[in-house]
């Protein structure tokens, strides 16, 4: 359930504490839950991210203020990392509004996402997303008096089962730190268990080596 407050209620101290999101050591996307997309398809996050290293915003449709262009700045940051969409990552959007559709999430889309990281990215609307915002450690409130989400404006760097990898500032955003992001997504756990067996053993070897032994092995098991 989402409070509603108005602004005078929003104290300054409660404002502060609303962007700075808590993310529990390896807190964990619901990817089971179900939403419907921008074209009217029902699908789950899982479906969404595909699989793949995931950039996940959690944004308000009908924003008149920070998630328009906090949306702009992540998908140029994403096609700044020279990245292809669909390939190597997937951009995904939770509306948080449960009761924004399928055609608020397009119209969004027309306004915000025509480079080609906006144009391959999967908008969910409908659903629990109070319950993926939850999971995640994001925070937002219903403020009556200007009819908006007030909320935080982080993003999340999603390993392929949907474990948080990276917490973002959206509007302190860098190609390279964002590509940074998506490939320590994409090497999960095998790439931190590489990284300890290299500086255990004190091997002169890059991680990705050690990385393709576990997957080798792991596929021969």
């Amino acid at each position: 359930r989402i409070e509603r407050v108005s602004s005078v209620a929003l104290s300054a101290a409660h404002r502060a504490l609303l962007y700075r999101p808590v993310v529990r050591a390896g807190a964990r996307a619901p990817v089971s839950l179900s939403f419907t997309d921008d074209r009217g398809v029902r699908t789950s996050l899982a479906a969404a991210m595909g699989g793949r290293p995931t950039v996940l915003v959690i944004a308000d449709y009908g924003c008149r203020y920070l998630c328009g262009p906090g949306m702009t700045l992540t998908a140029s940051a994403l096609d700044g990392a020279g990245l292809r969409p669909g390939r190597d990552y997937s951009l995904v959007v939770v509306g948080m509004n449960p009761h924004d559709g399928p055609a608020d999430a397009r119209a969004f889309r027309a306004r915000r996402l025509t480079d080609p990281a906006g144009r391959a990215a999967v908008l969910l609307t409908g659903g629990r997303p109070e319950a993926v915002a939850r999971a995640l450690g994001f925070r937002y409130v219903y403020d009556a008096a200007i009819g908006q989400y007030a909320h935080d404006t982080s993003i999340y760097a999603l390993s392929g089962d949907g474990v948080v990898r990276a917490v973002l500032p959206e509007f302190a955003l860098s190609a390279a730190r964002l590509k940074a992001a998506l490939e320590d997504a994409r090497r999960g756990w095998t790439g931190q268990l590489a990284e300890q067996i290299r500086k255990k053993f004190d091997l002169d070897i890059h991680p990705r080596t050690i990385e393709r032994a576990v997957a080798v092995k792991k596929t021969a098991r």
